[in-house]
């Protein structure tokens, strides 16, 4: 997944995808409708909530310049919960997820009965 900087529209995003452990995620964190993060490892680098009527690539643009204030500069953006958010250890987040699946039970709040998909949601199930 090599980039040529001068082409690339978002260069420091590209960058941290490039090496190991770079990774963003980018859309809904309940409550928060629109958000972005980036993270290198285990080290967060930026997380950003969309504004109101920002377009998508406008979101990038920030994420992307963020990341290189991180990268280049040891500046962190952090715009989640008041400035807050924090990455919990990768041990809780994979608890959590296994947690959240329900132990295989069906959920029916979200899916139709029919789909008998486990769930990853936060609530109660059947």
């Amino acid at each position: 997944m090599s980039h040529t900087p001068q082409t690339d529209p978002w260069p420091h995003i590209a960058e941290l995808l490039d090496k190991p452990g770079g990774h963003i995620s980018i859309g809904r964190m309940p409550p928060i409708d629109g958000a972005a993060i980036a993270i290198r490892d285990q080290t967060l680098l930026a997380s950003l909530v969309r504004r109101e009527g920002e377009s998508f690539p406008d979101l990038l643009n920030r994420l992307d310049n963020a990341v290189g204030k991180a990268v280049h500069e040891g500046r962190v953006t952090n715009e989640i919960n008041g400035g807050r958010f924090q990455l919990s250890p990768s041990s809780i987040r994979k608890k959590a997820l296994a947690d959240s699946a329900h132990s295989g039970r069906t959920c029916t709040k979200y899916h139709p009965a029919a789909a008998r998909a486990p769930c990853v949601r936060d609530h109660t199930v059947t």
